[in-house]
């Protein structure tokens, strides 16, 4: 995870000069309490925040941001300033018997940090599997138990899901105040071209079996194509060219997590990991889901790209749960962003 990212969620957190609380927002998800935030400035949702009180004395958050970014924090309730004048230092976490993972702590204020990880993904599946989580370094040694963690995390993503759209009313912008014009999306011929060309390069590179392409009449949505593989297990969905020229990957990004955590994983929780990469000079958001969702759980894996002022997506459900590997990046979206980076022409 970039490190801006988390200081800009960090940011909206500490001052209240750049977050107003939305009225009515309030959710709670056990002994956990949150609330959906708008940027002042614009008047829009920039966040979601929500918080456990442990009686250790510390404050446990976490964030999700306008783009799907999660954010980590702690903050202690006692009046000494524990982080003042403190630079970013190493912060180790352990869940259970997990291996430690380590991390930086980033000061925000006197009393709380921000805490970033290289692989925030394995952090979150700990968090979600284990019962007691232990922090420790030069300045904080705690532990917080875990019991419901997992599920105030899904709250917030709901959170996200219902205000994303947000707009406070007084609140004086230059947007537009008519509604957008809903339209359905018709591929041209290239786009269509494009599309299948990469259907095929996912299919042959990750090694699905039994492929089929969907009918237009058995699609989820006119447009985009689909496939089946694996005994139906896995699910594909291609799109070249829904959007053109100035494209705002992280808005788009933002509605299809909307749809996944309330659409696709209604019975269940549900863990986000976003980043942003640029991929042979392509800029490339990715996203990973794992829905735990009684009846129907899944892993997902978003990929959504700018090629050629052109919008290129990809989604993989894996309904099986297995395993599967690309041969040229380690992780599914990195190597679904290269395919399409090095290999898609798009006209």
């Amino acid at each position: 995870m970039k490190l801006f990212t988390i200081l800009i969620s960090m940011i909206l957190i500490a001052s209240s000069s750049f977050a107003r609380e939305i009225i009515g927002s309030k959710y709670n998800s056990g002994n956990w309490s949150g609330a959906a935030y708008t940027s002042e400035e614009s008047g829009t949702w920039s966040h979601c925040v929500i918080t456990g009180n442990f009686r250790n004395g510390w404050d446990l958050s976490f964030s999700l941001t306008e783009s799907y970014q999660v954010g980590v924090f702690l903050s202690h309730r006692d009046r000494r300033p524990i982080f003042k004048d403190q630079d970013e230092f190493e912060i180790r976490t352990k869940v259970d018997r997990f291996g430690s993972m380590y991390g930086k702590a980033t000061p925000i204020n006197d009393h709380t940090i921000g805490i970033w990880y290289d692989d925030l993904e394995q952090a979150l599946d700990q968090f979600k599997k284990g019962n007691v989580l232990n922090v420790s370094s030069r300045l904080v040694e705690a532990d917080f138990g875990l019991n419901g963690t997992f599920k105030s995390l899904d709250s917030t993503y709901k959170c996200a899901s219902k205000y994303q759209n947000y707009q406070d009313a007084n609140v004086n912008n230059n947007r537009s105040k008519s509604a957008p014009v809903s339209t359905v999306w018709e591929p041209g011929a290239s786009d269509t071209a494009a599309m299948y060309q990469l259907a095929t390069l996912l299919i042959t590179d990750f090694g699905f079996q039994n492929f089929r392409f969907v009918a237009d009449g058995d699609k989820l949505a006119p447009g985009p194509l689909e496939f089946r593989a694996n005994e139906d297990n896995i699910w594909g969905i291609v799109s070249v060219g829904r959007k053109k020229g100035d494209i705002d990957l992280n808005g788009i990004m933002a509605d299809d997590v909307s749809s996944l955590a309330v659409k696709w994983c209604d019975d269940g929780d549900i863990a986000l990991v976003n980043s942003s990469a640029d991929i042979d000079g392509v800029p490339t958001k990715s996203l990973r889901a794992l829905c735990d969702s009684p009846s129907n759980s899944f892993t997902a894996f978003m990929t959504k790209q700018v090629i050629s002022e052109v919008l290129v997506e990809t989604m993989v459900f894996d309904f099986g749960q297995k395993d599967f590997k690309g041969t040229h990046r380690d992780s599914v979206t990195e190597n679904v962003g290269y395919i399409a980076a090095k290999f898609i022409s798009v006209k």
